[in-house]
């Protein structure tokens, strides 16, 4: 047996002889250990936990305090039951657990560099763009999927061609991958929260979308858009990004961003990150790729 407790003859671990109490914990106690009520009251929402664990014992205090002092006893018992009142409110209206932003951020950037190696090692293209209806929508969810054409003068697929991940035909110009985006859900959330009535303009969208991003989902600071004369391009200035760096492959941010648009306005949506030289900030460009007009690079065909 090793020094970190490892019995090859067997191929058990036998735990850590160093540690005397090892050996006297039955490993079914260890597996049914409940926390203590405290813990679950902190661990359930550590955003809110502590301040209506704080509140409560706040508040209890002044009851009893009220209760011995009778001169102050009006004051400190409204104080007291006001306190205990919120501690127990605030608990209660937040018990489902929130992740960490850096939890959040480690996990999409293993997938996003997955992807980004993927698209490498396929030599494909440095392009991304969501296109609409290549989908059934079922319970829901969006149609948009997030197009990689293997080729510069690609042509943008239709619906029949993206049953699978990887498109291969015959012409050169017709192949690439399609992709389920990373912001599908958040879009999904969107359309169920979201009060307002949903709108076909982007000068009207934008409003509504950029309000999502900071407020409903909180994954940017700020968040401001802004639509080009023409409505062909929309321009997102993200500062404070909760998500790491927007310019990833098929970041959420930029991901919920596009299929909102793709879904409202209906056309294939092109995405093109731009990182500021002197602050943190992210220039997000979005250029809609007309059925009838040739794009910068590749073509549509319905």
């Amino acid at each position: 047996m090793s020094d970190d407790g490892y019995d090859s003859s067997t191929g058990q671990d036998t735990g850590d002889p160093r540690d005397s109490d090892s050996t006297n914990i039955p490993v079914g106690d260890v597996r049914t250990r409940k926390p203590s009520w405290k813990r679950k009251l902190v661990g359930q929402n550590r955003s809110f936990g502590r301040p209506a664990f704080t509140l409560f014992v706040l508040g209890l205090i002044l009851v009893v305090g009220g209760i011995g002092l009778p001169d102050g006893r009006p004051v400190l018992l409204a104080l007291g039951g006001t306190g205990m009142f919120s501690g127990t409110l605030l608990y209660y209206l937040s018990t489902e657990p929130l992740l960490p932003a850096q939890v959040c951020t480690d996990t999409n950037s293993v997938f996003s560099r997955n992807e980004r190696l993927l698209v490498q090692e396929l030599d494909f293209q440095d392009i991304r763009i969501y296109v609409p209806n290549l989908t059934e929508s079922t319970d829901g969810h969006s149609t948009v999927r997030l197009f990689v054409p293997s080729s510069s003068d690609y042509v943008l697929p239709t619906k029949s061609s993206t049953e699978t991940l990887f498109m291969n035909s015959p012409s050169p110009n017709r192949g690439g991958i399609a992709l389920y985006p990373s912001g599908t859900m958040l879009f999904r959330r969107f359309q169920k929260i979201s009060t307002k009535k949903s709108v076909t303009s982007p000068k009207f969208l934008v409003e509504q979308v950029m309000e999502a991003v900071t407020d409903q989902f909180q994954l940017a600071r700020t968040a401001t858009g802004t639509v080009d004369t023409a409505g062909r391009r929309v321009t997102v200035e993200i500062g404070g990004s909760r998500l790491g760096r927007v310019d990833t492959f098929d970041h959420p941010t930029s991901s919920f961003i596009a299929v909102a648009f793709a879904e409202a306005i209906q056309k294939p949506i092109r995405v093109n990150v731009e990182q500021s030289e002197v602050s943190e900030s992210h220039t997000l460009l979005f250029d809609f790729v007309e059925p009838e007009r040739k794009p910068t690079s590749g073509r549509y065909e319905g």
